[in-house]
């Protein structure tokens, strides 16, 4: 855990008012460390059983065999590709942010050009074309 992000949470701490606020917020860690691996949470989702795996990756543009070995567990996906998949299956930006914990990667911030876009285009439910072109628009890197 960074500097920064223990400082939020002590601040966070801090302004926890009697034993009922503490209890929910000791609830909310525990919740969140029993997330899993990304795999196991990303396939939990309901969008995501939705969808076929072979269309979910073909939607990604995501080597073919790359992607079943992240849906399987078997390979480790990186920052852009876990986005790239919650975009594909119409995941929203909680569970984004969840799924990129999950997978060991920074989570979206707010106060990055990219990661706004980001955010914009998941509370938006844009599709991944629309998304590069968004990325693009504003001469930021498109996801890889």
């Amino acid at each position: 855990m960074n500097k920064h992000t223990t400082e939020k949470l002590t601040e966070v701490l801090m302004t926890i008012d009697g034993s009922e606020g503490l209890h929910n917020y000791i609830e909310r860690l525990d919740d969140e460390s029993s997330i899993g691996s990304f795999q196991e949470y990303f396939n939990s989702l309901p969008q995501v059983k939705n969808i076929s795996r072979a269309d979910l990756i073909k939607r990604t543009n995501i080597d073919r065999s790359y992607g079943y070995q992240i849906l399987r567990g078997t390979r480790s996906p990186g920052r852009d590709k876990v986005i790239l998949l919650c975009i594909a299956a119409g995941i929203g930006l909680h569970e984004t942010q969840r799924a990129l914990r999950t997978a060991g990667e920074q989570i979206l911030y707010s106060r990055n050009r990219r990661d706004a876009i980001l955010m914009f285009v998941l509370n938006e439910g844009l599709n991944i074309t629309d998304t590069q072109e968004l990325l693009q628009q504003f001469s930021e890197r498109v996801l890889e």
